[in-house]
């Protein structure tokens, strides 16, 4: 029943790669004609640019904001009696989200292949992998490492919020403004992701932390944090807009969702769909980074801003994107 379901919506070959029978497109948010209503319908439909991920990641940095966070009067001075805890509550919710996801895809199976764009469960014992195990590897990059960076960054900021280094605005007298700015700090998200992506991708860079992240070329759920210090210090930098835009601690909080959680689902589940129940789902839209998981030199954005397309290295699962990357990386190598 599986394998006829895994046919209809897309096609596996005989080494047991699949791909969705349609095309990676973005959003319409930057098609000509501009098409304002389009847009509208786009953005509050489901799917679309809210539903489901930016608001349940959302709602997941609320939460953390609301009841898992110290007040602004206490991160004032650094402390470990506040600095610590922030550390401890992100290194179980790395552990709680991440490895529900691996459990639920890789050790129960619940979906078996139906949508998973490689047949093979991670790339098992190797010796380029830290203890020899993917999945030991990534866990602790992602536990250890990952936890360290993104509660540096969240300290720093709500000690910039706290001391005023930031101007933190009040949503009674700037609802509007908070509203617009949750809609568009997205957009920046993508354009963060691929500014840092694109550096990392340096020669220098790539040799000394960004192979590790490469290191999965079949991406599992524990892949999506599996950084270099390095890389984490780069990604999670993301707070650094702060400084220049006005915001509410919670502005920080709804991009800490994205860049904590996101990359697990939409990019390195190995899934394009995770299946609710028998005969519905939601879509984790990850081919496009499969792709660059599997081809090193293509598709470095995420998200609705089409960078990729504009810079020439999308690979949206077609023949001929495949054909104009080869010869691309060709002219690269001289």
């Amino acid at each position: 029943m599986l394998n006829m379901i895994d046919e209809e919506i897309g096609t596996r070959n005989k080494k047991g790669d699949w791909k969705p029978s349609y095309l990676f497109s973005y959003g319409p948010l930057f098609e000509l004609p501009f098409r304002p209503f389009i847009i509208l319908k786009w953005i509050f439909s489901h799917p679309g640019y809210i539903l489901p991920w930016l608001f349940f990641y959302g709602l997941i940095g609320l939460i953390v904001y609301l009841f898992l966070t110290p007040d602004l009067e206490v991160t004032s001075n650094l402390h470990y009696s506040w600095c610590l805890p922030i550390l401890l509550r992100n290194f179980i919710l790395i552990l709680l989200w991440f490895g529900f996801l691996h459990f639920r895809l890789y050790v129960k199976k619940s979906q078996s292949n139906l949508y998973k764009y490689n047949s093979s469960y991670g790339e098992g014992s190797k010796e380029k992998f830290l203890f020899k195990n993917q999945i030991y590897d990534n866990m602790f990059l992602s536990l250890v490492s990952g936890s360290i960076f993104i509660s540096f960054y969240e300290i720093l900021a709500l000690w910039c919020y706290s001391n005023n280094y930031f101007s933190n605005v009040n949503w009674n007298d700037n609802l509007i403004y908070c509203l617009i700015l949750i809609l568009l700090l997205p957009l920046y998200k993508d354009a963060h992701f691929y500014t840092g992506h694109r550096f990392l991708h340096s020669s220098v860079l790539y040799k000394y932390a960004h192979y590790v992240h490469h290191k999965n070329v079949n991406p599992g759920p524990w892949s999506g944090l599996a950084m270099h210090p390095i890389e984490h210090f780069i990604y999670f930098s993301f707070f650094i807009i702060f400084f220049i835009v006005p915001s509410h601690p919670f502005h920080f909080y709804f991009l800490y969702g994205i860049f904590l959680f996101a990359p697990a689902v939409h990019g390195h589940s190995g899934y394009e769909k995770l299946m609710v129940n028998k005969k519905s789902g939601v879509g984790t839209g990850g081919h496009a980074h499969y792709l660059h998981h599997k081809y090193f030199e293509c598709n470095y954005g995420d998200g609705n801003l089409p960078l990729d397309r504009w810079f020439g290295t999308l690979h949206d699962g077609s023949d001929e994107a495949q054909e104009r990357m080869i010869k691309r990386m060709k002219e690269r190598r001289g």
